[in-house]
């Protein structure tokens, strides 16, 4: 989490409430650079205070305070990317499958140059560990729709939208995108 807040202070106007953890890219709260690192941090982890929440609760609630600084520039998110894939090298990981959204960068672009600036990350990677490789499988959110046909056209479109990753961004002569999660509670 140290180095993800390492990278958030180099996006330009990002904001945080020093409250929350929330962050911002409007002018809500105070610039990130003058936050206080350890306060911000603890806020961004789990701790014995989040003992009687249930666990799901406190990681959705810390996906979206974080979420801006994905949305603030396409330079953040291939170094979040980067450093990633980097680090898992470095730790002799050989394989990882990641499961993770992708947004949108342009109108419907259906998150394909999001999906080619993460594969574009792992490739920088593979040049200094060349027996890493990286397979992504698309996540989708269940159980957040108001019917069953909700439900059933939301994985329908994830579905589509894999599919369209699988044949436009590809990794040489394998699949970089290889399947589908939906994720949530169990219950």
């Amino acid at each position: 989490i140290g180095k993800f807040y390492d990278l958030c202070t180099k996006i330009p106007n990002l904001y945080v409430d020093e409250e929350t953890g929330n962050l911002s890219l409007k002018s809500e709260g105070i610039p990130f650079s003058q936050a206080d690192r350890n306060s911000i941090l603890k806020l961004w982890t789990i701790g014995a205070e989040d003992s009687n929440r249930r666990a799901w609760d406190v990681m959705e609630e810390l996906f979206g305070e974080m979420n801006p600084a994905f949305k603030s520039n396409e330079d953040f998110y291939r170094e979040y990317y980067y450093q990633a894939f980097l680090e898992q090298a470095e730790d002799n990981l050989n394989r990882l499958e990641l499961r993770g959204g992708l947004g949108n960068w342009s109108n419907n672009d259906r998150g394909k140059h999001s999906a080619q600036i993460i594969l574009d990350a792992y490739h920088e990677v593979q040049k200094i560990y060349p027996d890493f490789t990286v397979k992504f499988i698309l996540a989708g959110y269940k159980g957040k729709w108001n019917s069953a046909e909700e439900s059933r056209e939301a994985f329908r479109e994830l579905i589509s939208r894999e599919k369209y990753l699988q044949n436009e961004i590809k990794d040489g002569v394998n699949d970089f995108f290889i399947g589908v999660d939906l994720v949530n509670e169990e219950d």
